[in-house]
């Protein structure tokens, strides 16, 4: 691209008048690789006004003659809090972009409050959900925070003074997994065997990475996943019903059974009062 500088006030650096960028640099598989990556963060920031929303999309749309509109992306949850989503992805790319600081109350996995004030480096999809990475300046340490426990979410003024460079790296990647503010960290992975009624199939494929689904003769299915041995995870299990049997390990079919016990002794005493 021919650029040239200028000294002097009203000077800078500019690109030649009447220069117009050659379409042929990409192909037409990349303009609308480009195109459609532009609309995917354009929805994902909130895009500002629709005049603004719109602009960078209309000045690429006439380099690629396919249809840049095969693909629709939306992150917002199927539900009102749509706006909010979406202001809480403005709110953070203002953040990233503009080096500022973030402060919230998290919940942890554990149950967990506590305000937290973060140096934020990136927004992350990983596994099923949004996560903000950066530095937490009361762990002093690197940190992956899931958009959804966040609440009261606020701009400081103080600016991002921990670059990503300077924080030693783990021995392994970080992951929502391994350092993560969610409580999985916390928990060894403990792998499940499930039996699982068809209509609660899809659940489970919703919310867990499953590695094997063989179809049983009743229309279920007989799953194998994993998760974190955590408190939460018999509470998660009942929360199937009768849809799902825990067929190993014992251990965790056990628990399972105890809390049964637990909620049917509960309740019988409730209704003896």
């Amino acid at each position: 691209m021919p650029v040239f500088a200028e000294r002097g006030r009203g000077g800078g650096i500019s690109v030649v008048d009447g220069y117009a960028f050659d379409k042929a640099v990409l192909s037409e598989e990349e303009w609308l690789s480009v195109l459609s990556s532009v609309k995917a963060v354009r929805e994902l920031s909130g895009g500002g006004s629709p005049c603004e929303a719109g602009a960078i999309s209309a000045k690429l749309a006439h380099l690629a003659r396919g249809n840049s509109d095969w693909i629709a992306v939306d992150f917002a949850p199927w539900s009102p809090s749509a706006a909010a989503v979406r202001g809480l992805f403005a709110l953070l790319k203002e953040a990233v972009v503009g080096g500022r600081q973030i402060a919230f109350d998290y919940f942890s996995g554990r149950g967990e409050m506590s305000r937290r004030t973060v140096q934020p480096w990136k927004v992350v999809f990983r596994g099923q959900g949004w996560y903000v990475y950066g530095y937490c300046n009361q762990k002093a340490a690197r940190r992956y925070f899931k958009l959804s426990r966040m609440r009261n979410v606020s701009l400081l003024e103080d600016a991002v003074s921990v670059s990503e460079e300077s924080v030693p790296a783990e021995c392994v990647e970080p992951s929502a997994a391994q350092n993560a503010d969610n409580g999985a960290a916390e928990f060894p992975i403990v792998p499940l065997v499930l039996s699982v009624s068809a209509r609660s199939i899809f659940r489970l494929l919703d919310e867990f990475d499953c590695t094997r689904v063989e179809r049983a003769a009743d229309g279920g299915a007989v799953v194998e996943t994993s998760a974190p041995d955590a408190p939460w995870l018999t509470g998660w299990l009942l929360s199937f019903g009768t849809d799902v049997r825990v067929l190993s390990p014992v251990r965790i079919r056990e628990d399972v059974r105890r809390e049964i016990l637990l909620l049917a002794a509960r309740e019988s005493a409730e209704a003896d009062i």
